[in-house]
This record gives structure tokens, sequence and C-alpha cells, in this order.
């Protein structure tokens, strides 16, 4: 080749883009063939734990944390509230002592908070106004869920009555912290109003 230096200077050319090329590839391999060895997994080895043991120990360590952080639950109020809508054959109406926290309203057989009766979770409800019975001399609101679901065992409302309209009010205003808004009032002077427009434009 010595007689021909083009000739060699081609082949040489030649020859060192295609190991280039082949370089390349080979990089391409060797890094397909180490995330291959990376991604297998050794189910035989005493570190691995399987799905099982994990799932586990991942409910242990949410029962230990959540347990840690029961006391962190902000209180809302706490006070005396009477169930209004259980039946006579039930027991009727009855005192509780109730707690309402961010999450939760649970209420007690009374203050020392020992014998737990209820613990209703505040998602999905809203508040809504009772009117007075004239047998009652309490004032009265209820909770519901709207997605239409019972909130109390088999009653779709649960009825809170106190002696004052205070109270209520303040009740209420503690609710309002728990994000439990009351239900959508429509204005029936506004209603009356649309109905007759739309009556003058049928006739």
């Amino acid at each position: 080749l010595a007689q021909y230096p083009m000739l060699r200077e081609e082949m040489e050319r030649i020859v060192t883009q295609h190991i280039r090329d082949r370089e390349s590839r080979t990089k391409d391999q060797v890094m397909l063939l180490i995330d291959i060895e990376l991604a297998y997994m050794n189910t035989n080895h005493e570190d691995f734990i399987g799905f099982a043991n994990a799932q586990q120990k991942s409910s242990q360590m949410s029962k230990k944390k959540a347990a840690g952080n029961q006391d962190e639950i902000m209180v809302i109020r706490k006070g005396w509230l009477t169930i209004n809508n259980i039946g006579i054959m039930k027991g009727g109406a009855k005192e509780y002592w109730f707690v309402l926290t961010a999450e939760t309203l649970s209420w007690y057989k009374d203050d020392e908070e020992k014998e737990k009766k209820y613990m209703l979770p505040v998602d999905n409800l809203k508040l809504k106004d009772i009117e007075k019975s004239f047998m009652s001399s309490k004032h009265i609101f209820a909770l519901f869920n709207t997605e239409h679901r019972n909130v109390y065992k088999d009653y779709r409302q649960l009825e809170l009555a106190s002696e004052s309209q205070e109270e209520v009010d303040s009740w209420k205003a503690s609710f309002l912290r728990a994000g439990v808004y009351p239900e959508r009032s429509v204005d029936k002077e506004k209603v009356s109003h649309f109905l007759f427009i739309t009556s003058s434009f049928c006739l």
C-alpha cells in the first residue's frame, strides 16, 4: 500500500469510521446489559421482604403515624348538644357531649370523654336550619350528606338542638372552621319574579 498512498488513506478512513460506528453501538449494548442486570431482583435474597411484608410494614407505619398525630388534630369546639331526631322507640331525644375537630364530629356519654357513642367524619357534610317546633323550645339545625347517604345509622340527617339561638350560631361558626358549610338558600322573591316574567312571555 506504500505505492498507493491515496488508497491507503481511503482504507484507513473507512476502517476508522466503521470502528467508530461499532464503538457507539457497542456502548449502547453494554449500557443496556447493565440496565438489565440492575433491574434484576433476586427474590431469594434475605433483604427481599416481598409485597405482603412490605404492605404490612407500611400499614404498621401508617398506624403509628396516625396514633402519633392523633393528639395533634385540632379540636375546634366541645359542648353539649341534643340529638333531636331519634324516635321514642329508640330512646328519644338525648343530650350528649360533642367534640368537633377538623376531621370528625364525635359524641360521648358525658364530658369525661371515656365512653364514645359515635364518630362521624365531616367530609361531604353540610348543615341547614330546621324550623323550630311549637312543641319544643330548643333551636335546631341539621347535618346532611351531599351525596345523599345516611349520616348516622339509618338517618338521612342528624338534627342537633340547643337551648339558645346564640349557642346554635356559635356551633355553626365552628362547623364553618371544620369545612362544613351551610346549604345554599334560594331567594324566594327572585324565584317568584323569574316565574312572573316567564309566565308573561308565555301569554
